[in-house]
Parts: structure tokens; sequence; C-alpha cells
């Protein structure tokens, strides 16, 4: 994954410095932009996110069930498997909604949550919000970079994500594989 991350950022800086329009708005897309974002996207969006953010609150707790273990829950009396393909599927359509307005931003939803992980705990209530907002923060954080790092030229969004996090997840890989020698 990392490797395909940074070799796919080094073809997009490569596309967005092209002379050739129709190359930059594929980059822009592929390598993910804020910059494509329109208000009427913004509408069309929100309530899905919404309701599948409301989901995922509402069934926050019984995630943490699954710490657990499978057998534990089922002497609740839930179902694992169908919590984890609930779960899975909340999962995908957030996605999809935002790689259908943003393209691909590498990087962020596999570090926010981690992050937040690490800042609050691993209670998934606490997790939905705070890896939203610490998503947007290294959002907000990528999108000044990427406007700001190579005027007069705004590079995509999930140029830098890539740039910085594949290289940071290859070297987070290699200290865990010493690590489990």
């Amino acid at each position: 994954i990392a490797t395909s991350a940074l070799l796919s950022a080094i073809v997009g800086l490569i596309l967005t410095v092209a002379n050739r329009p129709d190359a930059r708005s594929i980059s822009f897309w592929s390598l993910g932009s804020l910059a494509l974002v329109t208000s009427k996207s913004i509408y069309l969006l929100a309530p899905i996110i919404l309701a599948t953010s409301a989901v995922a609150w509402f069934i926050s707790k019984k995630l943490d069930l699954l710490a657990l273990g499978d057998r534990e829950v089922r002497f609740l009396g839930l179902n694992p498997q169908r919590m984890r393909l609930t779960a899975f599927f909340l999962i995908a359509i957030l996605i999809a909604t935002a790689v259908s307005t943003v393209g691909s931003i590498a990087f962020l939803a596999l570090a926010a949550p981690h992050i937040t992980r690490f800042l609050i705990g691993p209670r998934n209530r606490s997790l939905i919000i705070g890896s939203a907002l610490v998503g947007a923060a290294l959002l907000l954080l990528a999108d000044t970079a990427a406007r700001t790092v190579a005027p007069p030229f705004e590079l995509p969004i999930g140029l830098i994500t890539s740039l910085i996090g594949a290289p940071v997840l290859i070297l987070l890989l290699r200290r865990s594989r010493e690590v489990w020698r």
C-alpha cells in the first residue's frame, strides 16, 4: 500500500505540473483535492454522511463489546458477525461518499483513528467524534501545505499526504517487523 501510494504521488506530481488541463484534472481527482467541491455536492452528500454517522454513533457502545471476544459477545445475546458487517457497510458508505467528492486522499483515514486512539483511548463513541476532528485537522494542514508548498501550483492534497504518509508507514512497518523477530 505504502509503495503504491508513494509511486502514485510521484506520478501525480508529474501530472500536476504538466501543461495539459485534462492531465491536471485527472491528477487532482485521483490524488484528492478540495478544489472540485461545490456547495451543491455538500448539500447532496451531507444527509448520507449525517445518517451513517448517526447509525455509527448508535451502535458504538455495542462495537466496544467486540473487544471482549466473539464468544463473550454471543453470551450477551449479540451477533458479532452482524455487528462487524454493519460497521463495514457504514465505513464503506462513508468512504464512497468522501471519495466521490474529493477523490482519494491517502493516509488520512488510516492516520486519524490511530492518532485519536492514542490521544483519547479505545472507546468507539469517543473515536467517532475524535477521528472526525483529527481527520479534519489533518485535512486542513494538508490542504494548507498543498496550496503553499509549490507556488504558483496548487498540489493535490493526496499528493502531500502520500509523500509524507507512505515513508512513515514504511518505517513503521519495518520497525514493527524488527520487533516481531
